[in-house]
Protein backbone atom coordinates (compact mmCIF):
# COMPACT_ATOMS: atom_id res chain seq x y z
CA UNK A 1 0.00 0.00 0.00
CA UNK A 2 1.31 3.64 -0.89
CA UNK A 3 -0.01 7.15 0.13
CA UNK A 4 0.74 10.06 -1.63
CA UNK A 5 0.84 12.99 0.47
CA UNK A 6 1.31 16.59 -0.66
CA UNK A 7 -0.21 20.03 -1.34
CA UNK A 8 -3.41 20.76 -2.67
CA UNK A 9 -2.45 20.79 -6.80
CA UNK A 10 0.77 19.11 -6.68
CA UNK A 11 0.21 16.39 -8.51
CA UNK A 12 -1.05 13.75 -6.39
CA UNK A 13 -4.00 11.97 -8.15
CA UNK A 14 -1.92 12.39 -12.02
CA UNK A 15 0.89 10.47 -10.03
CA UNK A 16 -1.68 7.95 -8.97
CA UNK A 17 -3.29 7.15 -12.20
CA UNK A 18 -0.27 7.16 -14.09
CA UNK A 19 0.85 4.26 -11.86
CA UNK A 20 -2.44 2.72 -11.87
CA UNK A 21 -2.05 2.90 -15.55
CA UNK A 22 1.23 1.50 -15.77
CA UNK A 23 0.59 -1.01 -13.58
CA UNK A 24 -2.41 -2.34 -15.72
CA UNK A 25 -0.08 -2.26 -18.95
CA UNK A 26 2.35 -4.01 -17.33
CA UNK A 27 -0.28 -7.05 -16.31
CA UNK A 28 0.71 -6.48 -12.59
CA UNK A 29 -3.38 -6.01 -11.93
CA UNK A 30 -5.28 -8.20 -14.71
CA UNK A 31 -8.48 -7.57 -12.21
CA UNK A 32 -8.45 -4.13 -12.86
CA UNK A 33 -8.22 -1.05 -11.04
CA UNK A 34 -10.70 0.11 -8.28
CA UNK A 35 -10.99 4.32 -8.76
CA UNK A 36 -12.90 6.55 -6.08
CA UNK A 37 -12.14 9.98 -5.27
CA UNK A 38 -12.94 10.76 -1.73
CA UNK A 39 -13.46 14.40 -2.30
CA UNK A 40 -12.28 14.68 1.23
CA UNK A 41 -11.27 18.00 1.60
CA UNK A 42 -14.81 19.32 -0.64
CA UNK A 43 -17.79 19.58 2.46
CA UNK A 44 -20.49 19.39 -0.33
CA UNK A 45 -19.00 16.46 -2.02
CA UNK A 46 -17.16 14.27 0.69
CA UNK A 47 -17.85 10.62 0.44
CA UNK A 48 -18.83 8.30 3.03
CA UNK A 49 -16.45 4.77 2.41
CA UNK A 50 -20.09 2.96 2.88
CA UNK A 51 -21.11 4.73 0.06
CA UNK A 52 -17.99 4.52 -1.77
CA UNK A 53 -17.61 0.49 -1.12
CA UNK A 54 -21.24 0.09 -2.45
CA UNK A 55 -20.19 1.85 -5.52
CA UNK A 56 -17.23 -0.60 -5.68
CA UNK A 57 -19.11 -3.71 -4.98
CA UNK A 58 -21.32 -3.21 -7.57
CA UNK A 59 -18.42 -2.58 -9.73
CA UNK A 60 -17.34 -6.11 -8.89
CA UNK A 61 -20.54 -7.58 -9.98
CA UNK A 62 -22.03 -8.21 -6.77
CA UNK A 63 -25.76 -7.91 -7.16
CA UNK A 64 -27.36 -4.58 -5.32
CA UNK A 65 -29.64 -6.70 -2.69
CA UNK A 66 -26.75 -8.95 -1.93
CA UNK A 67 -24.68 -5.58 -0.48
CA UNK A 68 -24.97 -4.86 3.33
CA UNK A 69 -26.52 -1.91 4.65
CA UNK A 70 -23.50 -0.98 7.11
CA UNK A 71 -20.16 -0.11 6.32
CA UNK A 72 -17.83 -2.42 8.53
CA UNK A 73 -19.80 -5.32 6.88
CA UNK A 74 -19.82 -3.80 3.20
CA UNK A 75 -16.22 -3.83 4.08
CA UNK A 76 -15.33 -7.22 4.99
CA UNK A 77 -17.80 -8.46 2.11
CA UNK A 78 -15.27 -5.88 -0.27
CA UNK A 79 -11.97 -7.57 1.39
CA UNK A 80 -13.41 -11.01 0.32
CA UNK A 81 -14.74 -10.49 -2.69
CA UNK A 82 -11.09 -8.96 -3.50
CA UNK A 83 -9.21 -11.98 -2.09
CA UNK A 84 -11.49 -14.32 -4.24
CA UNK A 85 -10.50 -12.51 -7.22
CA UNK A 86 -6.46 -12.60 -5.98
CA UNK A 87 -6.96 -16.28 -5.53
CA UNK A 88 -8.26 -16.76 -9.07
CA UNK A 89 -4.96 -14.74 -10.56
CA UNK A 90 -6.85 -11.38 -10.98
CA UNK A 91 -5.52 -8.88 -8.31
CA UNK A 92 -7.09 -5.89 -8.10
CA UNK A 93 -5.35 -2.26 -7.36
CA UNK A 94 -7.33 0.18 -5.23
CA UNK A 95 -7.28 4.05 -5.66
CA UNK A 96 -8.89 5.84 -3.12
CA UNK A 97 -8.29 9.95 -4.06
CA UNK A 98 -8.53 12.82 -1.91
CA UNK A 99 -8.76 11.28 1.57
CA UNK A 100 -9.56 13.45 4.12
CA UNK A 101 -8.94 11.10 7.35
CA UNK A 102 -7.64 7.28 7.97
CA UNK A 103 -11.38 6.88 8.53
CA UNK A 104 -12.27 7.69 5.24
CA UNK A 105 -9.86 5.44 3.66
CA UNK A 106 -9.21 2.41 5.25
CA UNK A 107 -12.89 0.65 5.01
CA UNK A 108 -11.64 0.70 1.34
CA UNK A 109 -8.17 -0.98 1.59
CA UNK A 110 -7.49 -4.37 0.66
CA UNK A 111 -6.06 -6.70 3.54
CA UNK A 112 -5.00 -9.93 1.68
CA UNK A 113 -1.61 -9.18 0.41
CA UNK A 114 -2.01 -9.89 -3.11
CA UNK A 115 -4.32 -7.25 -3.40
CA UNK A 116 -2.72 -3.61 -3.59
CA UNK A 117 -3.81 0.10 -2.83
CA UNK A 118 -2.95 3.80 -3.80
CA UNK A 119 -4.44 6.37 -1.45
CA UNK A 120 -3.40 10.38 -1.92
CA UNK A 121 -4.14 12.80 0.63
CA UNK A 122 -3.09 16.39 1.89
CA UNK A 123 -2.13 14.87 5.43
CA UNK A 124 0.29 11.45 5.70
CA UNK A 125 -2.56 9.40 7.40
CA UNK A 126 0.07 7.49 8.97
CA UNK A 127 -1.84 5.65 10.77
CA UNK A 128 -2.55 3.36 7.46
CA UNK A 129 1.01 1.58 8.01
CA UNK A 130 1.57 2.51 4.03
CA UNK A 131 5.02 3.15 2.24
CA UNK A 132 4.60 7.47 2.15
CA UNK A 133 5.84 9.44 -1.14
CA UNK A 134 5.65 12.96 -0.38
CA UNK A 135 5.32 15.11 -3.03
CA UNK A 136 6.76 18.74 -3.96
CA UNK A 137 5.73 20.42 -7.02
CA UNK A 138 6.96 17.39 -9.58
CA UNK A 139 8.92 17.92 -12.24
CA UNK A 140 7.22 16.23 -15.51
CA UNK A 141 10.57 14.72 -16.85
CA UNK A 142 12.41 13.35 -13.42
CA UNK A 143 10.60 12.73 -10.50
CA UNK A 144 7.25 10.88 -11.87
CA UNK A 145 9.98 7.82 -12.90
CA UNK A 146 11.50 7.68 -9.98
CA UNK A 147 8.60 8.29 -7.92
CA UNK A 148 6.83 5.41 -9.66
CA UNK A 149 9.88 3.35 -9.24
CA UNK A 150 10.05 3.75 -5.87
CA UNK A 151 6.15 3.22 -4.92
CA UNK A 152 6.14 -0.14 -7.40
CA UNK A 153 9.50 -1.79 -6.01
CA UNK A 154 7.94 -0.90 -1.80
CA UNK A 155 4.36 -1.89 -2.49
CA UNK A 156 5.46 -5.19 -4.23
CA UNK A 157 3.79 -3.96 -7.64
CA UNK A 158 6.40 -5.35 -9.53
CA UNK A 159 6.58 -9.43 -9.69
CA UNK A 160 10.48 -11.01 -8.46
CA UNK A 161 11.27 -11.57 -11.94
CA UNK A 162 10.88 -8.83 -14.00
CA UNK A 163 12.46 -5.43 -13.82
CA UNK A 164 11.11 -2.30 -13.12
Amino acid sequence: MTAVGGLAGVGKTELAVQAARTALRRGWFSGGVLFADLFGYDNDRRRDPGQVLEGMLGALGVPGEHIPAHAQDRSRLFRSVLAEFAARGRRILVVADNANTVHQAELLLPTDGSNAAIITSRHTLAMLNARLLDLNVLDPDAEYEDAFHRSAADTGLASENQAI
